[in-house]
């Protein structure tokens, strides 16, 4: 998920654009839009040699838990709604995409038709937007 576009909002104050991330000395923001205060991982020069790595359990002191900060940062966040064209993968680092499942709603509470059905779904789906993938891969949802 997270991309070199995704890591180059650090500045105090920046906006999304769709050419790419871009600073700006003032949130702008349009009427429909929310301001938050969102955790971005901090640069560390270790992570040109090391993979950042959070662990999930006691390590019992054989190595760090972790080997990131985070860094708080107040951002803007307008509403696809009202974009005249969704955000590009290549410029932003995601990109949003219309898909009309054949689950019901009432399908998406169990989960074997989620993964079986959705899952399927949803693949087909980004191979249609990557048909040179190596590979494409739901690793997991959250409702």
């Amino acid at each position: 998920m997270p991309t070199t576009k995704t890591t180059t909002v650090h500045a105090q104050a920046m906006s999304l654009s769709l050419d790419g991330h871009q600073e700006n000395p003032k949130l702008s923001q349009a009427e429909d839009a929310i301001e938050a205060e969102v955790a971005y991982l901090q640069h560390d020069p270790i992570h040109e040699t090391e993979k950042p790595y959070t662990m999930n359990y006691n390590t019992e002191g054989l190595l760090p838990t972790t080997n990131t900060k985070n860094e708080l940062r107040n951002i803007v966040i307008n509403s696809f709604r009202t974009m005249k064209s969704p955000p590009s993968y290549e410029a932003c680092g995601f990109t949003t995409k219309t898909l009309q499942s054949s689950l019901r709603m009432v399908d998406f509470d169990d989960p074997t038709k989620v993964k079986d059905v959705f899952y399927s779904e949803v693949k087909d789906l980004v191979w249609s937007m990557y048909p040179n993938a190596g590979a494409v891969e739901v690793l997991e949802h959250q409702v």
